[in-house]
């Protein structure tokens, strides 16, 4: 069994980013009320079938207390591959034991306030087998499987924003990256959203920050290497390959805690074989505590777009 763990679900708190940037791209990775959980089905039973009850297993040496009521699934067919499931569960009222209110999932808080009208019942969610442990890295648990946020997954009733989604929902909607889930192009692709340059489960950005994405299958185009943003990164399975700069500079925010690994290749700093890169990022230049992003520094790097 993977140990428990820690695993941040924010960038570095001496950072403050805007509270409105202008995109849906964060740092959670299952998503708002779901970070660090992974839940236990029978042998057998998936997607969980309708009445399937999902007890969270202990995170940080603590079980939570959010019990989930699956109402139904529905293959997610974005991916063109078998493991994902965009799925409708409640918070069982029994979570909430002698407190009123049961507890809330994927729940947006907008100006201060919770945007959703009821956080705890018929809430979208895409259901994938194995889990991710505290480093960020997935494993394929036997009968374990990871619930992420999806607000394309909730039904036309009850209101779900997309800021509560979590990388694996982003990765698979919204980039559609991987012909085959639990591949490197999805895995890499899940670090990249969370800017978790080393590879150790940390983000270094915030919701609301505007990347766009790339892959060997699926170049830039000439519009779009115009389009304001530049090359910021590649990336692997295992976090960044080279660097061109941090999307976000400021306290904390670059890839400080293992730039002992990377080294120069040019204009850019790579930790491996640049030919082991399955996806390549792209964004403007995020500064904390400045309300905007600006212009990107220097001259774009993204290979692509040097040609053009």
């Amino acid at each position: 069994m993977i140990a428990p763990s820690c695993r941040e679900s924010d960038g570095p708190a001496l950072c403050k980013p805007p509270t409105e940037i202008g995109s849906h791209q964060g740092a959670f990775l299952e998503g708002e009320g779901l970070e660090r959980m992974h839940f236990t089905i029978p042998a057998g039973a998936f997607p969980p079938p309708p009445g399937t009850k999902l007890v969270p297993q202990a995170t940080c040496g603590a079980r939570s207390g959010v019990t989930l009521s699956v109402l139904g699934c529905v293959p997610v067919t974005e991916p063109h591959g078998p493991g994902a499931y965009a799925c409708q569960v409640d918070v069982d009222s029994s979570s909430s034991g002698i407190i009123e209110t049961p507890p809330r999932i994927c729940v947006t808080t907008l100006g201060g306030r919770i945007a959703d009208p009821d956080p705890s019942r018929h809430r979208g969610v895409t259901v994938v087998r194995g889990l991710w442990d505290g480093t960020g890295a997935w494993h394929d648990e036997p009968n374990s499987v990871t619930l992420s946020c999806d607000a394309a997954a909730n039904d036309e009733g009850t209101e779900q924003f997309v800021q509560a989604d979590g990388a694996i929902t982003k990765c698979l909607r919204s980039f559609q990256i991987s012909p085959q889930l639990f591949g490197d192009a999805f895995l890499a692709c899940i670090r990249m959203v969370r800017a978790d340059y080393c590879g150790d489960g940390h983000p270094h950005t915030y919701t609301g920050t505007e990347v766009g994405v790339a892959t060997p299958q699926s170049p830039m185009t000439s519009s779009e290497c115009k389009d304001g943003r530049c090359f910021e990164a590649s990336w692997s399975r295992d976090g960044a390959v080279c660097v061109a700069r941090p999307r976000w500079t400021g306290s904390g925010m670059d890839f400080a805690a293992c730039r002992d690994q990377f080294t120069p290749s040019g204009a850019l700093q790579c930790r491996a074989d640049p030919r082991l890169s399955v996806v390549f990022s792209r964004s403007k230049q995020y500064v904390c505590g400045e309300p905007a992003p600006t212009a990107c520094p220097g001259p774009d790097l993204d290979p692509v777009c040097r040609i053009r």
